[in-house]
């Protein structure tokens, strides 16, 4: 009887941890409003806020990708709110500075985001995560998932952008020079980096910018 109820025991605290942890995965992802109203909720539930601007990470024609060490935001470009956001202080996900650094990429169809930490430039074995925006399921991911289809997600400066940009697109985009503004996102077609007059909280633009005609879009998010 005592080996009967030692094996129930054991069974019921194996089903309750992984339940568990399958909860503590889904509580860290959550649909927002704007990025002002998810990024108030957070400071609100956490003391230590730090007081890093979002940087671009990644841009497709949907979704753009922003981190920083509030957490990782996916904003819908259409909708104009943030899709989703991932606290990733609970993953121990959240260094943008040091020698431990945390990295995002993108696979190559921009369905899946990897998020990870490397240290040396060697990713950490047990803090590798995958995220699918579709589904907006995390999972736990292996390193050699992030292999030659994963694309990193590089971004630039907005006075690299200058440099190279023609004359025309480079005076409507000076405006933006002195202001608050996170790294430039630059695909084959369209380059993002968001914008914001203040260092915390604001409301915060993207702007997008169309790389053949040169039009550019702020979307107040």
């Amino acid at each position: 009887m005592k080996k009967i109820l030692s094996v129930i025991c054991l069974i019921t605290f194996i089903v309750c941890f992984i339940g568990c942890n399958k909860a503590g995965l889904a509580d860290a992802v959550y649909d927002g409003s704007s990025y002002k109203a998810v990024l108030q909720q957070y400071i609100e539930q956490n003391d230590n806020i730090g007081a890093e601007f979002p940087q671009i990470y990644f841009m497709n024609g949907k979704y753009t990708v922003a981190a920083s060490y509030f957490g990782l935001f996916v904003i819908d470009n259409t909708a104009k709110k943030v899709d989703s956001f991932i606290d990733l202080k609970k993953y121990d996900c959240n260094y943008f500075q040091g020698d431990v650094i945390t990295k995002i990429s993108s696979d190559d169809k921009s369905e899946k985001l990897y998020f990870y930490n490397t240290e040396n430039d060697k990713i950490v074995a047990d803090k590798v995560y995958s995220y699918d925006i579709k589904s907006r399921k995390i999972s736990k991911a292996k390193a050699e998932e992030i292999g030659a289809g994963s694309v990193p997600m590089q971004s630039g400066t907005l006075r690299d952008v200058l440099d190279e940009a023609d004359e025309d697109l480079a005076v409507k985009l000076s405006e933006y020079a002195d202001r608050n503004i996170s790294t430039v996102y630059k695909g084959n077609e369209q380059m993002v980096f968001a914008v914001s007059d203040e260092w915390r909280i604001s409301n915060l633009k993207l702007v997008i910018v169309d790389v053949k005609n040169g039009d550019v879009k702020e979307i107040a998010i």
